[in-house]
């Protein structure tokens, strides 16, 4: 009978261990951390690419987030959550803007917004130069989005372009 008592003890032990483990009052417990980005004079939410520099600890990428090496594609605004510490970032747009450093702490718990206002270098629009990138071999949805963070006007791809030939419905490259 003792035995039975405690194996069922140990049981209970063990499941209460496990819902501890697995319980989402521990991730409330994690801070996280929103930043947005914009555009200094206009103000308007952009996109830009984001390296994070230094961090004590491992820093993991939201999912369906686009990356390229280290840097992170961030559209508009992105949340992370991010383990207790310090983090140090550089932010870049394309070759009209400055290149941003900045960084934040999180503890425990904490809720942030860091907005980083991206200054442009030059306004080349007024200069009468445009920008581009003239070799991509991304896929085009994901080279669109790239190319919105980099701010810039044309960007020529090694991507064949698909269409759909109405009559038949079968796709064909052009």
């Amino acid at each position: 009978m003792l035995d039975a008592v405690r194996r069922s003890g140990l049981h209970f032990v063990a499941f209460v261990c496990i819902t501890m483990a697995i319980s989402p009052t521990f991730v409330v417990a994690q801070g996280f951390v929103e930043l947005e980005f914009s555009d200094q004079k206009s103000g308007e939410l952009v996109s830009a690419r984001i390296l994070f520099t230094k961090s004590a600890k491992k820093l993991s990428r939201p999912k369906k987030l686009l990356f390229a090496g280290d840097q992170w594609l961030a559209e508009k605004k992105i949340q992370i959550t991010p383990p207790n510490g310090d983090f140090e970032f550089v932010v870049q747009r394309g070759p009209e803007f400055h290149e941003i450093h900045g960084g934040f702490s999180i503890e425990p718990r904490a809720k942030d917004n860091v907005p980083i206002a991206i200054p442009r270098s030059i306004a080349m629009y007024e200069e009468h130069w445009y920008s581009g990138d003239h070799y991509s071999s991304l896929p085009l949805n994901d080279l669109q989005r790239w190319q919105r963070a980099d701010a810039v006007d044309m960007v020529v791809s090694t991507e064949p372009v698909s269409s759909t030939n109405s009559k038949s419905g079968r796709s064909s490259t052009s």
